[in-house]
């Protein structure tokens, strides 16, 4: 089940945007289900002609029960403490949605543009690997002087102002790994949105992006990429 709710209004001076959607899902596990309610709160207050005050507000709630038990290891005797034990986290089917997806990455969006600093962002959903090579990459361009990451990969931009975002779709969903698709706006006047293809890994609680490609004439670039062909100069 799914419910969407959507409102705006204002005058000259002063806009609004609210959004909330609910989505209930169960599984093909007995007893299995999801709840996910998500809210968001935009406030726009025109001060001048050239000053204008933007505010937005994000909440998401979920309620997840799994009732099942994830995970393969190279061996059954003594997983708990073998600290070689690998463990490979697959999504429960109703993880493995369309909607799911789509809420997941309204709950990453809509935290990410609402805090002053995307960082936040960053270590809430991206995957430990990833979030590892940033920060090799971070720690390089603050010794070499060498810019490697000239721009915010939430937006696809500096000095953004306002921005915003739409879910397009996604696609290739398996246990394991996911595409989504998002189209972001670094400015509320940018004509011409940024394609995203994210690439999202199940840690064995939730999906967590392990890479980002933005799109430019028809072709991907994977931030990921980038980061390891940087590490290797």
């Amino acid at each position: 089940h799914e419910a969407n709710f959507n409102i705006t209004g204002g005058g000259q001076k002063a806009t609004f945007r609210i959004s909330a959607s609910y989505n209930h899902q169960t599984g093909m596990i007995i007893k299995q289900r999801m709840d996910r309610i998500t809210t968001c709160l935009v406030l726009d207050y025109n001060v001048s002609d050239r000053i204008r005050f933007s505010t937005n507000f994000a909440l998401t709630y979920t309620d997840n029960l799994k009732n099942y038990t994830y995970g393969s290891s190279k061996s059954d005797k003594n997983k708990a403490d073998d600290p070689e034990n690998e463990v490979i986290a697959e999504a429960p089917a109703n993880l493995q949605t369309q909607e799911y997806i789509e809420g997941r990455i309204a709950e990453m969006y809509g935290f990410a543009l609402a805090q002053d600093k995307y960082e936040d962002a960053d270590v809430k959903f991206f995957t430990k690997d990833l979030l590892d090579l940033q920060e090799k990459v971070l720690k390089k361009q603050n010794e070499s002087g060498n810019l490697y990451i000239d721009h915010d990969h939430w937006v696809m931009g500096q000095d953004c102002h306002n921005p915003s975002y739409e879910f397009v779709k996604a696609e290739d969903i398996n246990a394991q790994t996911a595409k989504a698709y998002v189209k972001v706006k670094a400015f509320d006047d940018q004509e011409n949105p940024t394609l995203v293809r994210l690439t999202l890994k199940f840690n064995g609680d939730d999906w967590m992006v392990d890479d980002i490609e933005e799109e430019y004439e028809g072709v991907f670039y994977s931030h990921r990429k980038m980061y390891d062909e940087a590490l290797a100069e």
